[in-house]
């Protein structure tokens, strides 16, 4: 698990050379680079062709996409508003891809991936997968900090609670003192 951290954290190393290291790469290598991330996910992950295991590719693929995020896109307003909002939640879609994935051939019925050709069945599930993992992260990460607080109030009323039942309990029961071995 942490080696996969490990290869989610290339975007955030990518993110820093590029805005606070100024390291950038111009326009022109993002061609050669979204065709490399298409054949090494085709070849790599899903053909698999030279048998690596799937930490190897997935890291090869991320390596990529870092690239990817170094080169300058600079004068377009959509890109980086786009970039912006999958960034906001990119840990949902690295979290939960994959049992989005699993559900979606593991539930659907056959004769619903045998209608539709295997691009639109990628396009889909790719669609799927971006859909829910928003879902998900406007429904969890989104709202850690309410959940933190909610997770410190009962806490705080827990230990509350806690020292007013052995306030009460003190002078009821007796308490074995540490070294007592009489009994």
């Amino acid at each position: 698990m942490t080696a996969y951290f490990g290869i989610w954290m290339t975007g955030y190393w990518a993110f820093r050379l590029h805005h606070v290291q100024g390291v950038r790469l111009g326009a022109l290598y993002a061609v050669p680079l979204a065709v490399a991330i298409g054949l090494a996910n085709h070849y790599l992950a899903y053909r698999n062709l030279l048998q690596w295991p799937e930490f190897c590719t997935d890291a090869i693929i991320a390596l990529l996409f870092g690239g990817m995020l170094l080169c300058d896109f600079r004068g377009g307003a959509l890109l980086p508003r786009a970039n912006a909002w999958l960034a906001d939640f990119s840990y949902s879609v690295y979290a939960f891809h994959m049992p989005i994935m699993f559900f979606w051939y593991a539930m659907l019925p056959a004769s619903f991936h045998r209608s539709l050709s295997a691009p639109e069945s990628g396009l889909l599930l790719m669609l799927v997968c971006i859909a829910s993992a928003r879902l998900l992260y406007d429904v969890s990460e989104a709202r850690r900090r309410w959940f933190r607080a909610l997770a410190d109030r009962l806490l705080l009323r827990g230990a509350a609670l806690t020292r007013r039942f052995a306030a009460s309990e003190r002078g009821r029961s007796p308490v074995l003192q540490l070294g007592d071995v009489s009994g």
